[in-house]
């Protein structure tokens, strides 16, 4: 079970300036990093900001999983033989995964026991 760590703001500075937006605020406009208790260098504004930013971009993924996750649209082959080997191809392990989910469902209701 994880607990939450207590977090003792007694050390910390009664103000800190935002390395972001240039203003001088007191410590409880910035969020306190729990492993090493110091104060973040960027005002709770201005961190939002930079992740709404950063996630809109996405450039909080990385390069391979945006690579993983592209693939290819078989409408858009120009070579139609091509393009026809792949629509059978996809055909072919539709039919297969439906025929295993098939299979699937038939063993277990074969092997349920508590018939009404």
């Amino acid at each position: 079970m994880k607990t939450k760590a207590k977090i003792s703001i007694q050390n910390l500075p009664v103000s800190s300036v935002c390395k972001q937006c240039g203003r001088e605020l007191p410590q409880e406009f910035f969020y306190v990093n729990r492993q090493t208790q110091c104060l973040d260098i960027y005002c709770k504004g201005c961190r939002k900001e930079i992740g709404r930013r950063r996630y809109n971009s996405g450039s909080w993924i990385r390069k391979e999983q945006r690579d993983k996750y592209s693939y290819l649209v078989i409408t858009q082959v120009e070579d139609p033989i091509v393009r026809m080997e792949l629509i059978l191809h996809a055909l072919k392990v539709v039919r297969q995964s439906v025929k295993h989910k098939r299979m699937k469902i038939l063993e277990e209701e074969a092997n349920r026991t508590d018939y009404v």
